[in-house]
């Protein structure tokens, strides 16, 4: 079980910071059917990706001691409910996304709802076993 997760945390870690670097490095142009992007917005976008980069740095750090890293998993967890939340916001407000956005936001619904419980239970299972 813990195992399982050290490699789901891993694979999340990774992908956020090599998504979010690709978007600090080219801003608008990482975005698929993005047409034309003004100044403004692809600074934002910039801004908004060196945070992807930040939380999988996070994960990153937390998959040695998963166990003991409650807060990290469950504030990244967190802010993928976030992100999830603001597509959909985006989806009503402005209209529907590149097919690959709906998948995103589906992912980032349930992530949370996957790694939070299960590194709750990791951290039961370290903990009784520490305990005998």
């Amino acid at each position: 079980m813990r195992r399982g997760l050290q490699v789901v945390v891993t694979v999340l870690g990774i992908v956020a910071v090599a998504a979010g670097a690709h978007t600090v490095l080219i801003g608008g142009d990482s975005v698929l059917n993005h047409g034309d992007v003004s100044a403004g917005v692809d600074s934002e976008l910039r801004f908004y990706a060196a945070w992807y980069v930040v939380a999988g740095a996070l994960l990153l750090r937390a998959v040695r001691r998963i166990e003991s890293e409650a807060l990290i998993v469950r504030a990244v967890g967190a802010a993928f409910f976030i992100a999830g939340s603001a597509r959909l916001l985006s989806l009503v407000t402005v209209g529907t996304p590149h097919a690959f956005a709906l998948v995103l936001m589906v992912l980032e619904f349930v992530i949370p709802v996957v790694i939070v419980p299960w590194q709750a239970a990791v951290a039961r299972s370290a903990s009784a076993h520490e305990q005998r």
